[in-house]
């Protein structure tokens, strides 16, 4: 992969980490000519994802891309760690296979033998990355893995994609959600930072976040010019109100 297209999967990598419970298991296995476990399976609990995400910092371009062995060593990794009840195997690349069995045909023969010899219960899902990838190989093993291709062009693409590849272990909550921030007490809001999209209103911005799922956070920055107050005294120096579609309860609910 060049320089870009390692970077996005980087940021994908980390996106993924974000999502996953303690109670998950993750393995990061990185190809070229050669294969490396980079990652055991490991929980993904505080210390866990930290060890994770020091391992796609040091992620970098390699040489060739040996996919079939990257993809096997991944279905090897699953059977020899039976821990979580639902598997899958995401396979990343470009889709310039140039090493090691490059046939798409010779490439699911070997996945097919895999599972028979191990007996393997899980998913494959694969990933192209970039404008310029090959899309049938990809497609081809996936089909054969009874997972989905996805096509992440940039970084606004990777929320969708793995809204439907995890949407086994992660639901949507709540839709349409939207927070209304307005300031109280003398205080001045100069600004809202965040890439959502904001309406202003009077004196209150209303942040559009859209759709969230279990266990996702969203930041939003405040600039604020407090005035000065007694000390030891609290001060509130925001209103706030959340609004949003509860799924589960499939009511409007506002906070």
């Amino acid at each position: 992969m060049k320089g870009d297209k390692i970077e996005l999967v980087k940021e994908t990598l980390k996106f993924v980490v974000k999502q996953l419970h303690a109670k998950d298991n993750l393995s990061i296995i990185i190809y070229d000519h050669e294969v490396q476990t980079t990652l055991p399976p490991t929980h993904m609990d505080t210390q866990g994802k930290e060890k994770a995400e020091m391992v796609i910092s040091t992620i970098d371009v390699r040489g060739q891309t040996d996919l079939c062995a990257g993809l096997l060593k991944g279905l090897e990794v699953i059977q020899e760690n039976p821990v979580n009840d639902v598997a899958s195997v995401l396979l990343f690349t470009d889709g310039h296979v140039n090493a090691g069995i490059c046939k798409t045909e010779a490439i699911i023969e070997e996945v097919t033998k895999k599972e028979k010899e191990r007996q393997l219960g899980c998913t494959i899902n694969t990933f192209g990355f970039g404008p310029k990838h090959s899309l049938d190989i990809l497609k081809e093993i996936a089909v054969k893995g009874s997972g989905s291709y996805f096509f992440i062009q940039n970084k606004d693409t990777i929320a969708d994609a793995f809204v439907n590849c995890l949407g086994g272990l992660l639901s949507v909550v709540a839709q349409n959600i939207t927070l209304t921030i307005e300031s109280d007490n003398g205080v001045v809001l100069n600004g809202v930072v965040t890439a959502f999209k904001k309406t202003t209103a009077g004196n209150a911005t209303n942040v559009i976040i859209g759709d969230i799922q279990s266990e996702e956070e969203r930041d939003i920055l405040c600039r604020l010019k407090v005035p000065p107050h007694p000390d030891g005294e609290s001060l509130g120096v925001l209103k706030l109100k959340l609004a949003y579609f509860n799924v589960i309860s499939s009511k409007q609910e506002e906070i």
